[in-house]
């Protein structure tokens, strides 16, 4: 029986994942449609066009999660806007699923 490490036990190795699962990330324009990004537009960026496509440029070069949700996160608290909305949560939510697309719990 191998003994692990304690901080083993939180370490997630990547390596083991299909290499069909890893690589290069869909573009967020190609993820989202035009009916979401109207949404989106209007009801969590209250109609600034010019902020969204600012934010989506910023996630689109963000090449983890941890770094794609730090960009929501500071938006939304800059903007005052609340995280658990239907739509920013939905904004969220989409944007994670370009980094876990065989996530089912989303």
């Amino acid at each position: 029986m191998r003994r692990m490490a304690e901080t083993e036990n939180f370490v997630i190795r990547t390596s083991g994942l299909n290499e069909s699962h890893s690589g290069t990330k869909m573009s967020l324009a190609q993820l989202i449609t035009p009916q979401q990004r109207q949404r989106f537009v209007r009801q969590v960026f209250s109609g600034d066009t010019a902020a969204y496509e600012q934010l989506l440029h910023e996630l689109d070069a963000a090449a983890e999660w941890s770094q794609a949700h730090r960009l929501i996160r500071q938006y939304f608290r800059k903007h005052q806007i609340n995280p658990y909305v239907n739509e920013a949560a939905a904004f969220s939510n989409l944007i994670y699923r370009r980094y876990f697309p065989y996530d089912v719990y989303v």
